[in-house]
């Protein structure tokens, strides 16, 4: 996780190694150019695009790009299992490189700085980027990493990931019949964490200086969304490509959002996380378990520019009317049989009840998980509504009012907004909302839309619930735009 960066100690610590690569009028342009994108002008802009393309021929990167190898899954093993640091060929970019630094290799720091030597790229580029690294990360840090290069030249930019290996501390808790499938798992997460960290080098992802001195949280949540994205989609890939079945496909993208749920439930408890991906990994699991073929289907850069409407769409978008109609419908099934056990309490048993559920979800440091707070919350509404109807309830006893009573209170409560980063949308079971915004956007940019097998499934679902399954299978069989 990154941390906010002030002006002057940005400065400081880099401008001796920055200034002799870009120059010294060059630095002085972009420090005093970093408080705001307006301070540069589309005349500034067009030069500097222009002097990119006169100078072409002259970047080393652009030429030593294609002659590199690739990471792909017949080397990726070799690659991760050895600790091979070194400069690769970009995944998506044939012009750009992407170097990965394994910490448990010995002297990587030379081996990276004599490629790029070989290789007619200055080492400083190492040498810059690694300072920004140390810039931003505590010593104790063993997170995995892309260092962003804030300066907006591919011909320097060598796009440094270091890389943490996880570990497999977890394997002794498995029983036996898990312990295969985290293993491989596992081993398909290892190809997983090299794109996720390559996809921090998308060109939609590059930050200049000035985004690092302003550090907007939202950001920095869209770009983990976009990394995560095209990660899972690129090894949603390798997987078939290497035969696992869909059922192993999908096992590992659910894999995956159980991860992202955890992150997301001790939010509160770790203090802020830019990794608040559940809605995105939600987005893809759907379409592994609906529409495979699109991912398979999808091109490098066809997935890069899916991870960015993704992730955008999916971070801006309002989760609180799916949340409300969701946790409304909880409320409706449940009610009836929540009133019928408190029937059987006293009226000072049910106030007291009602005060300790108040101190319980006004704490902050709850370790309560995220259903338990879904049930007190539907009891506390539950409560409140019986003592605003004493003598319906405990006269009457007249429980179906009660109910109704309670789901008025419920709808009148809805809330305002419900973004990404906040706990209570790793509950919302569908994202049918988010599909269609996603699917529009990616339409208007001209990138392949995914079937309408995903809105019939949510349909299939609604059916299945109500005992109404052969009108489903009925209909899916006459969808001609539908193959099963």
């Amino acid at each position: 996780m990154a941390k906010i960066v002030k002006e002057e100690e940005f400065k400081n610590k880099i401008v001796n190694a920055t200034k002799k690569i870009v120059g010294v009028g060059a630095l002085a342009f972009l420090m005093t150019g970093c408080q705001s994108t307006m301070d540069y002008t589309p005349q500034d802009m067009n030069l500097t695009n222009k002097s990119k393309i006169e100078n072409i021929d002259l970047n080393p990167i652009a030429k030593a790009a294609p002659s590199l190898e690739k990471i792909n899954g017949d080397n990726y093993e070799e690659i991760v299992s050895n600790n091979k640091s070194g400069v690769y060929q970009h995944p998506v970019y044939k012009d750009q490189v992407i170097t990965y630094e394994f910490k448990d290799d010995i002297n990587s720091d030379l081996k990276i700085k004599k490629q790029l030597e070989d290789l007619g790229i200055s080492p400083e580029a190492y040498d810059i980027e690694n300072g920004l690294y140390e810039l931003v990360t505590s010593d104790s840090s063993t997170q995995s990493r892309h260092v962003q290069n804030p300066f907006g030249d591919e011909s320097i930019d060598i796009n440094l990931s270091k890389i943490f290996k996880s570990s497999n501390f977890e394997v002794d808790e498995l029983s036996e019949e898990e312990k295969p499938i985290y293993e491989k798992n596992q081993k398909y997460n290892d190809y997983h964490l090299l794109m996720h960290e390559a996809g921090h080098s998308l060109k939609h992802q590059q930050m200049k200086t000035y985004d690092f001195l302003s550090f907007d949280k939202n950001v920095y949540v869209m770009l983990e969304n976009s990394a995560e994205s095209f990660a899972i989609m690129k090894t949603v890939q390798l997987l078939h490509e290497k035969g696992e079945t869909h059922e192993s496909i999908n096992e590992f993208t659910e894999y995956k959002l159980k991860s992202g749920i955890n992150i997301t439930e001790n939010v509160f408890n770790r203090g802020f996380d830019v990794h608040q991906y559940v809605p995105s990994l939600n987005i893809i699991s759907d379409l592994v378990k609906t529409d495979l073929d699109y991912i398979l289907n999808l091109t490098d850069e066809q997935i890069d520019r899916v991870s960015e409407v993704i992730a955008k769409e999916a971070v801006n978008f309002d989760y609180a009317k799916i949340y409300n109609s969701e946790f409304n419908e909880e409320l409706e099934e449940d009610s009836v049989k929540i009133l019928k056990k408190l029937k059987q309490n006293s009226k000072k048993t049910i106030d007291h009840l009602s005060e300790q559920i108040d101190n319980q979800l006004e704490d902050p440091k709850t370790k309560r998980k995220y259903e338990k707070n879904e049930d007190l919350k539907k009891i506390k509404i539950i409560l409140d509504t019986i003592s605003e109807n004493q003598k319906e309830f405990y006269e009457h006893g007249d429980i179906y009012y009660i109910q109704e009573k309670a789901l008025e209170k419920a709808n009148g409560m809805e809330l305002s907004s419900l973004k990404i980063y906040e706990r209570d949308i790793v509950g919302i079971k569908s994202y049918e909302p988010l599909h269609e915004i996603i699917n529009k956007k990616l339409e208007e940019r001209g990138l392949p839309v995914p079937n309408d097998i995903f809105n019939l499934n949510q349909e299939m679902k609604e059916l299945q619930k109500n005992n109404d399954l052969d009108s489903g299978l009925k209909k899916l069989s006459n969808n001609k735009k539908l193959s099963i």
